[in-house]
C-alpha cells in the first residue's frame, strides 16, 4: 500500500554524511540570532565644535594666567615707581641740607669777618691780634687783608702770605674784580659783609673773600679757597654715603661727576644756594653702596613669583577642563 505524500522535502544529506552533533547546532543557530540582533557599529564621533571647540580648549584656560600676568605687572611697576620715588625724595631732602650746610658756612665766616671790623673800628690796634685768632680758628681762613678805597692791599696777616699764592701779586686783578662786585652789593652799603668768588687763580684755586666795609675807607678782606668751604659744607653728606657737585653757573667747581655715578645717577636731585652775589647748585645723589642698601629687589622678586603663579594657574586649569571632558 502506498504512503501519503508530505509536499516537497529538501535534500536528502548525503549518503554516508554524518549528522551535526545537536550541541553544535544550537550554538550555531544561537551564534546567528545574535549576528541578526547586534546593529552595526557606528562610525567614530566627531569632536565637538570641531575647530572652533578645539581653540577654546586651549585658550580658556590662558585667560586666567593672562589676568594674572597684567595684574603682576601693574603691581611690579606700582612698587618699583613707589621705591623710586622714595629715594629720590631722600636726595631731595639731602641735597636741601646739604645747601642749608653750605649757607650756614658762609654766614658763619660772614659774622667772624664783621665783628673783626667792629673790632677795629672800636681799637684799630686790636684787628691783628683778632686776625690771627681767626686763622688759627676752625673757620680755615687762609689769610686777612686790609684794603684800601682804590682795592691796594694795605696790610696783610700774616705777612708771608703776599709773597704766597694765597695773596700773591699776580692774582690782584681777579680779586680785584670781586671786590668791585662786593662794592656793588646792598649789603656792603649797609656795612654787612659780603661773600664773593673768585674766577681760578694762577694756581688753579677759586676763593672766596669775605669783605666787609672799613670805616667806610677800604675793606678788610677775610681770604678762603672755595674747596674748603665747600667741603666743610658737604662732609656731612658724603660721610651718609652720597656724592655731590657744586656747580656755578654751568661749570662744576667742585665734586665727582654725576655720570660716573652709576645707578645712584638716576635719583640726583639739585638744589640752590643763594648767598648773593654767591650763587652755587648743589647736585647730590645716593652712591652705588647707598642705592644698594636703599632699593630693594622685592619688585623684581614680585614680578618672578606673579609670573610662576600664572603659569601654575593655566597648566591647573587645563588639566581640569580635560578631566572634565573625559
Amino acid at each position: 500500500m502506498t504512503e501519503p505524500d508530505d509536499g516537497p522535502r529538501g535534500p536528502e544529506p548525503a549518503e554516508g554524511a554524518a549528522e551535526a552533533p545537536p550541541a553544535l547546532a544550537a550554538e550555531i543557530e544561537s551564534a546567528s540570532a545574535l549576528a541578526r540582533e547586534t546593529p552595526p557599529a557606528a562610525p567614530p564621533a566627531r569632536p565637538r565644535g570641531g575647530l572652533r571647540g578645539e581653540l577654546l580648549r586651549l585658550l580658556v584656560p590662558l585667560v586666567p594666567g593672562a589676568i594674572i600676568v597684567v595684574a603682576t605687572y601693574l603691581a611690579y611697576m606700582q612698587a618699583a615707581d613707589r621705591q623710586g620715588y622714595c629715594v629720590s625724595q631722600l636726595s631731595d631732602a639731602e641735597a636741601a641740607t646739604a645747601c642749608e650746610r653750605i649757607d650756614r658756612e658762609l654766614d658763619a665766616r660772614a659774622r667772624a669777618i664783621e665783628r673783626l671790623a667792629a673790632a677795629r673800628a672800636a681799637d684799630t690796634s686790636a684787628w691783628r691780634p683778632g686776625a690771627g685768632a681767626l686763622l688759627d680758628g676752625p673757620l680755615l681762613f687762609q689769610a686777612i687783608a686790609r684794603y684800601d678805597s682804590a682795592y691796594a692791599v694795605v696790610e696783610v696777616v700774616p705777612g708771608a702770605a703776599r709773597a704766597l699764592s694765597t695773596l700773591g701779586p699776580g692774582d690782584d686783578d681777579a680779586r680785584t674784580a670781586a671786590l668791585r662786585v662786593a662794592r656793588g652789593s646792598s649789603a656792603a652799603e649797609h656795612g654787612d659783609a659780603v661773600v664773593v668768588s673768585t674766577v681760578p687763580l694762577a694756581s688753579g684755586d677759586r676763593q672766596l673773600l669775605v669783605c666787609v666795609p672799613d670805616k667806610g675807607a677800604g675793606w678788610i678782606v677775610g681770604v678762603l679757597r672755595v674747596r674748603d668751604v665747600l667741603d666743610a659744607g658737604l662732609e656731612v653728606t658724603l660721610r651718609r654715603g652720597y656724592g655731590a657737585a657744586v656747580r656755578e653757573l654751568q661749570l662744576r667747581i667742585h665734586g665727582g661727576d654725576v655720570g660716573n655715578a652709576g645707578a645712584g645717577a638716576e635719583y640726583a636731585r639739585d638744589e640752590t644756594v643763594v648767598h648773593l652775589p654767591v650763587v652755587w647748585t648743589v647736585q647730590v645723589w645716593p652712591a652705588e653702596d647707598l642705592v644698594h642698601d636703599l632699593v630693594s629687589q622685592a619688585p623684581v622678586e614680585l614680578f618672578v613669583a606673579g609670573m610662576l603663579v600664572a603659569f601654575g594657574v593655566t597648566v591647573a586649569t587645563y588639566l581640569w577642563m580635560e578631566s572634565r571632558r573625559r
